[in-house]
């Protein structure tokens, strides 16, 4: 039984066991809690059925009871409860809580400090979290009561752990999301409120600071009445006196009560904190809004457009699980999103209204439907649909609200995946697509009368391309990212009446998600331009890109209303890590090698030598590394900044590693050797992707735009140079025959892995298929090892399935394992002897709203 978070009954297998009525599962929560996990009858009728007479109340027990027993007994189990005299007892040793472990841990840290993080690693939500039942106001106190005792927990453990982080020297990025959990927990904890402002300070950003202590003493003095405490007013000062010692330029943040002396608190009552109830009245109100202080950008006059703030956050979706593109509908009331959730086995589209209600499913077609835009009118939608059955390539629909019809408006020519906008006078869609495979990717306009297109937006060759099309209120411009690699992009805005393109961001960061702030002069975007992930806003007019909020988490597909201050975007929580699997039968093992050193890194990217040192990309440290974990000891083997580092492979040696380095201004492929020297085989302004060895390791073979498509490409592993074509346009991802008699590549935006003959190493004759079952997403997921193909087969829904492994000599299949939580960029390694290294994912998606304001 889960009870941090949401509330539910699983069977041994796993499977769903919930009861009928939820106070048949309240009945059970109840009694787990209770002393030796009983209770009488008379106190349970009591607490659940006190609206009715007491024979009524008993009848109902009865039935809330028989329920459980039948649920229980659909799925093979023994009974849950037993009856002892006059009272309901739970059976022993027949029901595993989540509760009793975060209660064990906890008692487990107050003698051992050390051990909190462990505790609060498993405090997956609040007690009952969302629960609620009707007429049955004594059950509606006891949960809340103790609701609020596990969360003064929860909050304390955080604390400690974020103390014991300090001790130990933890990163910037590790420590500031240690302290955004306390302040999600309780947003008056001064002590995670400093930590947050000593960051601010050590990442250059001591305005933010400042800001962030004259937001959090506002909000203190307004919901309890008090001032900061002396320590938080002593580090509001220091910051403040040593920035007009080391900045004597005049500031640009908003002026305080009296900038010319330190700051003086105002006068508070004599209590110091208010009492638990007044506090627990404030926390539901403020936790979304404190979590988020202190990191507002300020408009540097008062001419300049006003930068956002967000002033309060709603989660309206929780799971572990997926929820895709949630599209605001115009008036901020309806949300349209994409989930495979509801109905296991079909990716469809999902409305779901803000002010409450259930989701209520749109569309039920068995192709993967995405990527939802709302007309300007809130009459209808436009999404993308793409299946097999089509080839993959994705068709474009509109849906008129709320109940169809649907209907075919375009298709795609050469991509799976397109992101839609519909143009401000609803006559058109914008949307994103290739003008032929191999091409760098463009924003078109599909007139929805006539069904004519016309290219609005043109990428240089050699770029992946454009993206996220967002239209501005006016309809006079269309934002959208140009992205010169997968994991590189910025900011572009398009003049639909003059064609002009202006660039608004220049650093080739990543960046998820893109949309227009309500005024119209500006635009929101998610990235990690400081290597912690955030919300940023960036003027039209043109100047420094200003963060709204410090995020540290993937802040991803962001949507706003036009008729309100509003924003719905994606929160991501999630952790990669690698486990082994020496052979099918045998379940995988976490690497211990290579597990991250807090809950806020993630390790992805592993290959693995012949002696078993394993090569791995690690965010470990705050910035992506080559890592090399080799008898016992673990090491980066690089120093970049703010880069993406993918794709290791070993020389056939085991003396070297080939790897992508992407960074504004392409992707290029470097070679390591086991000391750390490096040494940069390309270097040009396209992307490079792909790199694999030759048998002898003498040179390298890699895709490239370099030509303007993608095509196979070698050059010398000792010391770069020019590089030698060595196929035409359309392969983007290689691997080789051991034999060296052929290429297995992939070709762009197709599916399947095709053969191409080698003859001097050079590409010889058309090329074939020879697995047809892996799709462009999975242009990462397949390896060639030892005589085998491996690769990853895709269910309908466009979830990987599973990991097969194909003899090259017979073409027998067989299923390696299961690929359900893998990462699905990079699935997995394939050790020489045949086991597989896995990239786990363990995933907490939120859908949340924001209110937008201003900043001062």
């Amino acid at each position: 039984m889960s009870l941090l978070g949401r509330c539910e009954l699983r069977a041994p297998s796993g499977a769903p066991a919930t009861p009928a009525t939820r106070k048949a599962l309240a009945l059970l929560a109840y009694l787990v809690r209770q002393p030796e996990r009983r209770a009488s009858r008379e106190r349970l009728a009591a607490l659940l059925w006190a609206e009715v007479d007491a024979p009524q109340a008993a009848t109902n027990l009865r039935k809330a009871l028989s329920l459980l027993r039948r649920e229980s007994e659909r799925h093979g189990a023994a009974g849950i409860l037993e009856r002892d005299g006059d009272y309901v007892r739970v059976v022993a040793g027949v029901l595993s809580v989540d509760l009793d472990a975060f209660e064990r841990a906890a008692a487990e840290a107050e003698h051992d400090p050390d051990r909190a993080g462990d505790a609060v690693d498993l405090y997956h939500g609040d007690f009952l979290q969302d629960f609620a039942i009707r007429d049955a106001s004594e059950f509606e106190i006891w949960m809340l009561r103790e609701r609020q005792r596990l969360r003064n927990l929860a909050s304390g453990l955080m604390a400690t752990a974020l103390e014991r982080l300090l001790a130990t020297g933890a990163s910037a990025e590790a420590a500031a999301q240690a302290a955004l959990r306390v302040i999600a927990f309780d947003p008056f904890e001064e002590r995670a409120h400093r930590v947050l402002m000593r960051l601010h300070v050590r990442q250059g950003r001591p305005a933010a600071a400042l800001a962030h202590y004259r937001d959090f003493a506002s909000h203190i003095g307004r919901e309890l009445g008090v001032a900061p405490e002396p320590e938080t007013l002593q580090l509001f000062n220091e910051i403040r006196t040593g920035r007009r010692k080391t900045r004597p330029e005049p500031e640009t943040e908003a002026a305080g009560p009296d900038e010319t002396d330190a700051f003086v608190a105002p006068e508070a009552p004599s209590a110091r904190r208010a009492s638990w109830p007044v506090r627990t009245r404030a926390l539901a109100a403020a936790v979304a809004a404190v979590a988020v202080l202190g990191v507002i950008g300020f408009a540097a006059s008062a001419r300049a457009p006003r930068v956002p703030a967000i002033e309060s956050l709603t989660r309206v979706l929780s799971a572990r699980s997926n929820f895709h593109r949630p599209a605001l509908s115009p008036d901020g009331n309806f949300l349209v999103y994409s989930s495979h959730q509801l109905t296991p086995g079909n990716q469809d589209l999902y409305l779901l209204a803000l002010r409450g209600g259930r989701p209520v499913r749109l569309t039920s077609d068995a192709g993967v439907d995405e990527n939802a835009a709302w007309s300007p009118d809130g009459t209808s939608i436009a999404f993308a649909r793409r299946s097999p059955a089509e080839g993959d390539l994705c068709r474009i629909y509109t849906y008129r609200m709320p109940d169809g019809p649907e209907r075919l408006v375009g298709r795609c020519k050469a991509v799976a995946d397109s992101r839609l906008a519909w143009a401000a006078d609803g006559r058109a869609l914008y949307f994103s697509d290739k003008p032929a495979p191999g091409r760098s990717s463009a924003i078109f306009r599909l007139e929805l009368a006539t069904g004519q297109v016309r290219a609005i937006t043109q990428s240089p060759d050699g770029l992946w391309g454009d993206d996220e099309p967002a239209i501005s209120r006016d309809g006079r411009k269309l934002a959208f990212l140009r992205r010169e690699t997968w994991a590189a992009s910025d900011v572009h805005v398009v003049d639909l009446s003059t064609g002009e393109d202006r660039q608004i961001t220049h650093e080739g960061d990543r960046i998820w998600g893109l949309t227009w702030d309500r005024t119209g002069k500006g635009l929101l975007f998610s990235s990690n331009r400081t290597s912690d992930t955030g919300l940023w806003w960036a003027p039209l007019s043109g100047g420094e890109a200003r963060r709204v909020s410090s995020g540290l988490l993937e802040f991803r597909s962001l949507s706003s209303s036009r008729d309100r201050d509003l924003l719905a975007f994606e929160v991501v929580r999630d952790q990669t890590y690698l486990v082994d699997k020496a052979r099918p039968s045998v379940e995988p093992e976490r690497i211990g090698a290579t597990a991250p050193v807090s809950s806020q890194s993630s390790e992805w990217f592993p290959a693995a030598a012949s002696d078993g040192a394993l090569a791995y990309v690690s965010d470990r440290s705050g910035e992506e590394q080559l890592w090399l974990s080799s008898g016992g000891v673990q090491r980066p083997l690089t120093g970049f900044r703010r880069v993406t580092i993918t794709e290791p492979r070993w020389s056939p040696d085991g003396a070297r590693v080939v790897f992508v380095v992407a960074r504004q201004g392409g992707g290029d492929v470097y070679v390591a050797d086991r000391a750390g020297a490096l040494l940069r085989l390309t270097s040009d302004a396209a992307e490079d992707a792909s790199p694999v060895w030759s048998a002898d390791g003498r040179h390298v073979y890699f895709a490239s735009r370099r030509s303007g498509a993608w095509r196979i490409w070698r050059v010398r592993a000792d010391v770069g140079g020019p590089a030698e074509a060595v196929t035409r346009d359309g392969p983007r991802a290689v691997r080789l025959d051991p034999q060296g008699r052929a290429l297995f590549v992939m070709l762009d935006s197709r599916a399947g892995i095709w053969r191409i003959p080698v003859e001097d190493r050079l590409a010889k004759g058309p090329a074939r298929m020879f697995e047809a079952a892996l799709q462009p997403a999975d242009w990462m997921n397949w390896d060639i090892v030892g005589g085998s193909l491996y690769f990853a087969r895709r269910a309908p829904t466009g979830q990987q399935d599973r990991i097969s492994r194909r003899d090259l000599a017979s073409g027998r299949e067989t299923a390696v394992a299961d690929s359900a939580g893998l990462f699905q960029v990079a699935s997995f390694a394939v050790r020489p002897s045949g086991g597989l290294i896995l990239t786990r994912r363990e995933t907490e998606m939120n859908v949340m709203t924001a209110e937008l304001g201003r900043s001062r």
